[in-house]
């Protein structure tokens, strides 16, 4: 037991970081309000009005109303606004003079919930206020808590049990322990009816940490797609069909290892990658990071319990076949496991944040995932060259230390999929071309927020305008105001208020009325704050 003791505090210590870990995943983000936040009006208003930077989900918003003393008032279910899909609101009844709050709900596009808060006061602001009570805030930070458990439990199961009958289905080549010698009919049953149970634990209790009802209140209103709306939702329910055809009998022998690959594909479509652009490279990169990470840790658990096989049965394995098949497995899963780890966070974040240890929360765990990695590998090398010495110096202590800190690795990798990651950032500059003249063009980070886009102009002009549009939705065009620095040099902000494609287009007005126009798109990508 004291050996374990380590890996305990490990698990106390990620525990501790989600609980502290804010419940404001990523991606939705609050960018105008009515009554303005923090603003004080003359009469009661007679609604409030809430924009995000992405569309909402209707059945899924959810709004509180609370006076000084942190008394919950009534309120009408809120909608989103016809014609506007990125806005909610409510109508308010009428208010005294004091300072009111309004919590707000939503989910993210990745299927996260989101929350904050927001506070107006009618005439005069209150001398004394008592925020909303905080169990609401703690009863939602237990649904997120409860999730993240679930979601770990299944995943580290399934990657374990695909590796597990992905290695058991290859090794049957060199007459090796089948799953069925290895695990009892009972044992597999046991954990098959786990898994599905924990797959309805994830749903119900994603449902219930969702504003508006939850998921389970849209689909008894007979909104069926608004599980296609989640991608965490359509993953769960992918799971749920997938460990049903798992539990089909008399399938052939590949089948089942087939199963298993396509449960753990399935986890890439229900995090951070969906947020990569190209997305396709973000979910492929995914995919396969988690079949080796599942190969690694699966074939761990492999070769434990055929050498206990070999013990409790007498049995004789071939081991001039078994552990050259074995050993090249496992450097083949371990070393793809790092490359597509390190290709991961290239296409997902920024680097440079993340090895100056600038990264917040999740680089820091990324570099606790990096750590248990690098354990993992080192405690190969040494068992590989044991092994390769003599059969009977395979350390099963070591063996077990190794598979442990697997597990951890699979314990980080939940936490970083449900966190904000540093966005990555490129630069701007660029010459663009429009009637025979030039205008460098340059934006220093190309992330989400305000940002400012320089502009040299070849000649001076009468008047400079700029407009900025959203490509992806059907916002129009926002005028901006260009700030003159010098005769040809102007700074234009430009408010970047979410992620996707935008199309700036400079105009600059020369005598005669001759306009010159000049245009670019740009790619502001998703991800957290730096």
């Amino acid at each position: 037991m004291k050996k374990l003791r380590p890996f305990g505090f490990a698990l106390i210590l990620l525990f501790l970081f989600a609980w502290q870990a804010q419940p404001v995943f990523a991606h939705a983000n609050l960018i105008k309000t009515s009554p303005f936040n923090g603003g004080v009006v003359a009469t009661s208003p007679e609604r409030v009005t809430l924009e995000f930077n992405e569309p909402l989900e209707p059945d899924l918003i959810g709004l509180k109303l609370y006076d000084w003393n942190g008394k919950q008032l009534s309120l009408e279910k809120p909608h989103v606004t016809s014609g506007k899909p990125t806005e909610m609101q409510s109508p308010l009844p009428q208010l005294e003079q004091g300072t009111y709050t309004v919590a707000w709900s939503v989910i993210s596009e990745d299927g996260h919930p989101v929350n904050g808060s927001i506070s107006f006061s009618i005439g005069t602001r209150s001398a004394d206020i008592v925020g909303p009570t905080k169990a609401s805030q703690l009863f939602q930070h237990g649904f997120e808590i409860l999730l993240i458990v679930l979601r770990y439990a299944v995943e580290g199961i399934v990657l374990l049990a695909a590796g597990f009958y992905g290695l058991a289905f290859v090794a049957r080549r060199f007459q090796l322990p089948s799953v069925d010698a290895l695990l009892t009919s009972k044992v597999r049953t046991l954990m098959w009816g786990l898994l599905f149970l924990l797959t309805i634990g994830e749903w119900f209790v994603y449902s219930a940490g969702l504003p508006g009802g939850g998921m389970n209140a849209a689909l008894l209103q007979g909104h069926w797609n608004i599980v296609f709306e989640s991608p965490f939702a359509t993953m769960l329910l992918l799971q749920a069909v997938l460990l049903l055809l798992f539990a089909l009998r008399g399938m052939q022998s590949v089948w089942y290892p087939l199963i298993g690959a396509l449960l753990v594909a399935n986890f890439a479509f229900g995090g951070h990658a969906r947020g990569i652009t190209p997305e396709w490279l973000g979910l492929s990169l995914r995919v396969l990071h988690l079949l080796v990470i599942a190969l690694w840790l699966g074939g761990l658990s492999y070769l434990g319990l055929t050498l206990r096989h070999e013990q409790l049965t007498e049995e004789t394995l071939d081991r001039t076949k078994f552990r050259p098949f074995f050993v090249r497995t496992m450097a083949v899963a371990a070393i793809l496991t790092t490359i597509t780890g390190i290709a991961m966070t290239e296409v997902q974040t920024d680097w440079f944040s993340v090895l100056l240890f600038k990264g917040g929360m999740w680089g820091n765990l990324l570099w606790l995932k990096v750590g248990f990695l690098v354990i993992m590998l080192v405690l190969a090398w040494f068992q590989t060259m044991r092994w390769r010495d003599s059969d009977r110096k395979l350390n099963f202590d070591l063996l077990r230390t190794e598979w442990l800190v697997g597990i951890l690795v699979i314990q980080v990798a939940v936490f970083l999929s449900q966190m904000p990651y540093p966005s990555p950032v490129h630069p701007y500059r660029e010459t663009l071309q429009a009637q025979q003249m030039q205008a460098e063009v340059r934006i220093p980070k190309l992330v989400l927020g305000e940002q400012t886009l320089s502009v040299t102009l070849p000649q001076a002009p009468q008047e400079v305008k700029a407009t900025l549009k959203m490509m992806d939705m059907e916002m129009g065009d926002l005028d901006l105001k260009p700030v003159k620095k010098d005769a040809t040099h102007y700074d234009i902000p430009v408010p970047f208020v979410m992620s996707g494609h935008w199309k700036f287009t400079i105009t600059a007005v020369y005598p005669d009325d001759k306009r010159i126009s000049w245009s670019d798109e740009v790619l502001i990508p998703q991800g957290g704050q730096l």
